[in-house]
Formats: structure tokens, sequence, C-alpha cells
């Protein structure tokens, strides 16, 4: 049996995907490695215009990129979807199939929704959820929350929404934040690695709501999960379903919490829904 090592490779895994490489002819493939390697590297090495200028130029995909007041910009059949670093990519060529596999990764098929339902989104970055939803169909009242200040200013340009520029913990006060500029990896818990340390406003979200019904609350706090469920201990009762990321994210040991999660949820009476087993969410669903 041969083996083969696809580190030799090394091309973007935004190309890669959502395609089948065993369905490419092999002058396909020779053509996906060369463009790869090229993207690589102005994705390394160039600016921000020279790497829309390299992208628009080699892919072939609907619209085109830009970069426009500090923030990469694709612009698709009349509209425009704001990010602050290259995690663009993530819908350059794949948007469709992208936002569906997003929506399928916190295992929301199993949910019934309808328009007007609240949708409460913690850890929100650019609202490529909100685009889910948009995709889908669903005419949702949604509220974005994101601590990031860039992710936020493209939040706000990507909803049409009231949305909320803080931190969802377990009190009030003004933490510390580890800003990732390059990913989607800032977090309240100390980081293995962080660019720059910010202090932003940290809330319980039932310090933020009033008893409106929550059809869906979202987290995705980069290890701060337990923290913001206990923050809900006022508001649980209004939830109707928690999709909780539960993978390992948790301070420099990068440790899950999963455990600690299902502990809280356990006591606040809700039951497991599914699990996404590759990235650990956890879909809740509220007993009573």
């Amino acid at each position: 049996m041969i083996t083969y090592n696809p580190e030799l490779i090394k091309v973007p895994a935004f190309l890669t995907k959502f395609i089948d490489l065993e369905e490419l002819s092999v002058i396909k493939k020779i053509n996906l490695i060369i463009k790869g390697k090229i993207i690589a590297y102005s994705l390394r090495n160039l600016s921000e215009l020279g790497i829309c200028r390299v992208l628009n130029w080699i892919l072939k995909f609907e619209g085109e990129i830009t970069y426009e007041d500090k923030l990469y910009v694709k612009n698709y059949n009349g509209s425009k979807i704001y990010y602050p670093n290259i995690r663009f990519t993530r819908i350059l060529i794949h948007q469709e199939e992208f936002l569906n596999h997003l929506f399928d990764s916190y295992l929301l098929d199993n949910i019934s929704f309808k328009d007007g339902d609240y949708i409460v989104d913690c850890g929100s970055n650019v609202g490529e959820l909100s685009l889910a939803f948009e995709q889908k169909g669903f005419k949702v009242d949604y509220l974005g929350i994101e601590p990031e200040p860039n992710a936020y200013k493209c939040l706000e340009k990507n909803t049409n929404s009231s949305n909320l520029n803080i931190c969802l913990s377990n009190h009030e006060s003004r933490i510390p934040f580890y800003v990732d500029s390059v990913g989607a990896n800032s977090s309240a818990i100390r980081p293995d690695t962080s660019n720059s340390t910010i202090d932003i406003t940290a809330k319980r979200l039932d310090q933020i709501t009033d008893s409106k019904k929550i059809k869906l609350l979202k987290i995705d706090a980069e290890g701060a999960e337990p923290e913001v469920l206990l923050g809900c201990k006022g508001v649980i009762q209004n939830i109707e379903y928690i999709s909780v990321d539960c993978g390992a994210e948790r301070g420099q040991g990068q440790e899950t919490t999963f455990v600690e999660v299902i502990k809280i949820m356990s006591k606040y009476d809700f039951e497991i829904v599914d699990i996404n087993q590759r990235r650990l969410i956890t879909l809740f669903k509220n007993k009573k």
C-alpha cells in the first residue's frame, strides 16, 4: 500500500474544502497545486491590495474581492461582505457551501425555525451565522455579540440588526481581552498566543435581555463558554435551544469545556439533542 504525504502539497485549505480531490483529473490537480502555491505566497508576502489583485486574477468566482477602509470586502451580486483579515477566504469561492456548513456545524438543522425567531449569537465574529440564516430564507430577529473591535466593525456592516460590542461572562466588570487579529481565536481566557490585549466591558446575558423568548443562543467563546452560561441564569427559562462550541480552546492548555458545560446545562434542566463529534459542538434543548 502506498502512503501519501499531504504536507508536501500545502495549499490553502479553502481551495480544497468543498471539492472531492479524488474526482479531479491529473491536470486539474496540478493546476490546483500551482494556484495554491501562488495564493499561499501572496497571502504571506503581499500587501492587502496585492492579495486582492492576485485572488481576483487567479481564481474564478462570482464577484470580486477589494480592500476598503482597512477591511477586506467581497462584492457579490450587488451586496458586500466585510472581514478584518484573511478569513474572508472562507466565503471567497464556496460561499453558499460554507454558510450551509456553518449552519450544520452548530447542529441547527435539528431546530424548526420560523420568521421572527429571536437568535442571540455570542461570539458572532463578523456575523456569518446571520448570513447563513439569510441564505436559508429565515428572517430572524438577530443579536450579534462580539468583543473584538475589528470583527465587530464588520458585524455592524454585515447585519441589519442591533449588535453589542461587549464580552459575555458571569459578572459585570472591565476585563482584559486577548486579541487574535489574524484568525478568530480572541478570548477572555488567556490563550497560548495572542497579538495584543485590550480592556473590554463584560456583562451577563441576563443583564442585557428582558423576558423576550430566545429561540436559539449560540455560544462560541473560545474557551469561556462556562462563564457565559453561568451569566444566563436569570433568563435561562426563556431560552429554548443552546448550541455550545465546547472544543479544545480554553486557555494556554487548550482544554475542552465539554464536561463543565454538560454539568451546567444539566443543572439548568437542558437535555442533549445532538453532538458534532469533530468540533465538540453540543446542541441542548430546554426540557421545560
